[in-house]
C-alpha cells in the first residue's frame, strides 16, 4: 500500500482511491510545510546527532554530566552502555545538508568545537551517526489549528524537535481539542 499523497482540499489519496472520515489530522513532523505549502511557517529540518567513543575521563560515563551549550550551539549526552558519548550540533541544516558525508566525519567545526570545550573527546572516533528531521516553528511552539478552508481538517505539527518528549501529554491534548473537549490555545494558532 502507498504512502498518502498530497491531499486535495484535505483529502488524503492513498493507492489512487480518496480516503473519506469525517474528521482528518495531518500530524506528518517535517512533511507539512510540502503537503500544505505557503500554509504554515512551519520549516522542515535536519540535524545529525554523532556518538563517538569516549576517552580518557568520559570513559566512565556515569561520572560525566549530559550538557547544554547555547552559547556555542553544541549539546550532548554521556555513554550509556556501549552506545558512545552523543554529540550533537544544536544548529538547524538543509536538509540535504550532510547527504554525501560518511557516518565516520565529523564536521570540522564540531572538532574544533571539541578540541575547545571537551579536548578528551577532540579525537574520539565515531561509533555511527543518526540523524534527526523535525519540524520547526520559529517561535518553537507546537501547531494545532483547523485548515482555514476546511473545518473538518486539522493541522499539527511545529514540535521543533520535542515531540518526543511531550509525545503523550501532547497527543492527549490535540485529541481533546479535535474531539470538541478543549479549545486550543491560541499560541498554537496558524501563523
Amino acid at each position: 500500500m502507498g504512502g498518502p499523497a498530497a491531499p486535495a482540499g484535505g483529502t488524503a489519496v492513498v493507492d489512487g482511491e480518496p480516503l473519506r472520515a469525517d474528521l482528518t489530522v495531518w500530524a506528518v513532523g517535517p512533511a507539512l510545510p510540502a503537503l500544505f505549502p505557503g500554509l504554515t511557517s512551519v520549516r522542515p529540518y535536519r540535524q545529525d546527532s554523532w556518538y563517538v567513543r569516549p576517552l580518557g575521563p568520559w570513559a566512565g560515563a556515569e561520572a560525566q554530566p549530559a550538557w547544554l551549550d547555547r552559547a556555542h550551539g553544541c549539546y550532548g549526552i554521556p555513554a550509556i552502555g556501549e552506545l558512545g558519548v552523543k554529540v550533537v550540533p544544536d544548529v538547524e541544516t538543509d536538509p540535504d545538508a550532510s547527504a554525501g558525508m560518511s557516518p565516520e566525519e565529523i564536521p570540522r567545526a564540531l572538532r574544533d568545537y571539541l578540541r575547545a570545550r571537551l579536548p578528551h573527546l577532540a579525537g574520539s572516533p565515531v561509533l555511527r551517526r543518526e540523524v534527526c528531521s523535525y519540524a520547526l516553528a520559529p517561535d518553537e511552539h507546537f501547531l494545532l489549528a483547523r485548515h482555514p478552508g476546511r473545518r473538518d481538517v486539522w493541522l499539527v505539527g511545529g514540535d521543533s524537535g520535542h515531540g518526543f518528549k511531550h509525545g503523550p501529554a501532547w497527543g492527549e491534548y490535540v485529541a481533546d481539542v479535535v474531539e470538541g473537549g478543549r479549545t486550543a490555545l491560541p499560541r498554537f494558532a496558524l501563523r
